[in-house]
């Protein structure tokens, strides 16, 4: 069983688990990887060769794919889910395939019906809202809005919100990020559209998670008018790192992966304004004690 990864409407590759060794591999589609205006799916592979029949492989995914997966308690929703399977991130990665970060779009064959379980089929209602990606360890909701009212979208639906939810472990974790983009935002930094709510604002509001409770939702920037999705990447994928290594910098040799590096991506890239504003939020970062390479 494989999957094809497209950008948009461009179809870019496919992916192709190894049943045996619990690896997968990437290969780019002829066409795309011999165009010369193709989109770019990650700034990594324009610095490889891409032609096949070379492919990219990865244990259990290639790095890029592992890092469009949700982390912590969206992850482990999505995990009961799925029960058992000896491919846990491929299965994960098909299920949450039409609703990745940025335009990536990940389909199976649709006579396979996805990689689920007979028993979730049978067991879970068909309007299950887990079936989208948002990165991070923090909880996630997705949400899409209709005359002001917001709703986490079923099976598929497109969401133009985050919902961040708060944790046990930090109190007034919701609040103080709150705090901290409008301390951002009076210093003079573009930060994006967002506000406090209580849980019961939102409709189809999931039972996984605790209902009272204030959650910060904030503008998704990889969502745009009439539902477009505007491409992006973060800078594991950008260095081709692995989950584990973007929360334990400590055990890893990350080499040249540092804050260092990715301002001078950001200015061979972007721009020397660009740059400026990536400064501007490295110092903001520092102030606010948000110091850890993520």
């Amino acid at each position: 069983m494989s999957a094809r990864v497209f950008l948009g409407k461009t179809l870019v590759g496919e992916l192709r688990p190894n049943m045996g060794a619990a690896d997968a591999a990437f290969e780019f589609d002829a066409l795309y990887a011999a165009s010369a205006s193709r989109p770019v799916l990650g700034r990594w592979f324009e610095d490889q060769l891409i032609e096949p029949p070379r492919a990219f492989r990865g244990a259990p995914l290639p790095n890029y794919s592992r890092n469009m997966l949700p982390e912590g308690a969206l992850r482990r929703v999505v995990e009961a889910r799925l029960g058992q399977s000896d491919l846990l991130e491929y299965s994960m990665l098909l299920r949450l395939g039409g609703d990745l970060p940025g335009a990536v779009r990940v389909t199976s064959d649709a006579l396979d019906m996805g990689p689920l379980k007979d028993g979730e089929r049978m067991g879970r209602k068909a309007s299950d809202p887990f079936r989208f990606a948002l990165s991070g360890v923090q909880a996630k909701l997705t949400l899409s809005e209709d005359d002001d009212r917001l709703t986490v979208p079923l099976e598929g639906g497109d969401g133009y919100w985050i919902a961040k939810l708060g944790s046990p472990a930090f109190r007034g974790l919701v609040h103080n990020e709150h705090l901290m983009m409008a301390w951002a935002h009076a210093c003079g930094l573009d930060v994006p559209e967002h506000r406090v709510i209580h849980a019961s604002e939102i409709e189809n509001f999931p039972e996984d998670f605790e209902p009272d409770q204030d959650v910060l939702i904030v503008r998704r920037f990889d969502r745009g008018e009439r539902g477009t999705r505007i491409h992006q990447e973060d800078f594991a994928q950008i260095f081709n790192i692995s989950p584990e290594e973007r929360y334990t910098p400590q055990s890893a040799d990350l080499g040249w992966a540092h804050y260092g590096s990715i301002g001078a991506v950001v200015n061979a890239l972007c721009g020397k304004d660009d740059h400026r504003e990536y400064m501007r939020r490295l110092v903001f970062m520092v102030l606010s004690g948000k110091t850890a390479l993520k």
